[in-house]
């Protein structure tokens, strides 16, 4: 069974709550902390920190709520998305169940998955959680005691290192897409150049080729002009001896 507004005030499970947060069966914590993906706290409950941030489109930010939580036993409670958040293009990550005996506090991840920044200042909801009843168990399994806000923030920071600054590495992944179009556009670069060096060739011999084939022609026209230049002087000595060895000139020659 869930519990209602008011069960869940009488059983003490949340403290420093906001009365205006309660709804009839369930609770939003609201933001207490910001901690940005280098680990510098952004928001915070300290009076030098601004009251507001905003999230870049792929940003990510860890939020740290501002309400304790205090579970007894034979109660469970679950963190549920905001829709409200949702709806602005901003979604919490790591949801679920939170045990009962659980004491401490409550983060998660938030991401920008919209187009456009999103500021998010301290005191704006975060997550819904809601509790309900579970059967006691036989044996009761003994849970840390939870830690201090302090601590718990320093654990976060701690977290961090192990995440990017936007969301899916996009820094790595930009590293790797300049790598692989930089390797592609040698690749490319080299290919032309080859198929150049080939054309060129080509070209060359085609030309020495063609130079060869004319020299060629222009030699053949001059041997055929000196057989014309020949044939025409025979043709000439031909017609001065038949000349000679006409009767004509064989009978001037008896008869003078």
């Amino acid at each position: 069974m869930f519990l209602n507004h008011e069960q869940i005030k009488q059983q003490g499970i949340i403290e420093d709550y906001s009365v205006n947060e309660f709804q009839d069966a369930s609770y939003n914590l609201t933001i207490g902390h910001i901690i940005d993906m280098t680990g510098k706290i952004k928001i915070g409950i300290e009076s030098n920190i601004t009251d507001s941030f905003t999230l870049k489109p792929q940003g990510m930010v860890y939020v740290v709520f501002k309400e304790k939580i205090k579970v007894p036993s034979g109660i469970i409670g679950f963190a549920h998305v905001k829709t409200t958040l949702t709806k602005r293009g901003i979604l919490a990550t790591n949801v679920g169940i939170i045990d009962s005996k659980y004491e401490g506090y409550i983060s998660t991840l938030l991401i920008n998955f919209g187009h456009s920044k999103c500021c998010l200042s301290k005191g704006d909801v975060g997550l819904r959680v809601t509790f309900c009843t579970i059967d006691t168990p036989t044996e009761i399994l003994s849970k840390k005691k939870g830690e201090e806000l302090d601590e718990y923030i320093k654990h976060t920071q701690k977290d961090i290192t192990f995440l990017d600054e936007k969301f899916l590495n996009l820094s790595s992944v930009k590293k790797d897409v300049v790598a692989s179009v930089f390797k592609r556009l040698g690749l490319f670069v080299g290919v032309v150049a080859i198929l150049g060096f080939m054309l060129t060739t080509w070209f060359q011999f085609k030309d020495n080729g063609q130079k060869e084939i004319d020299k060629a022609i222009k030699n053949y026209e001059k041997e055929l002009n000196n057989v014309k230049e020949d044939n025409k002087n025979l043709d000439t000595k031909l017609k001065a001896l038949e000349l000679k060895l006409s009767p004509d000139s064989i009978a001037s020659k008896k008869n003078p």
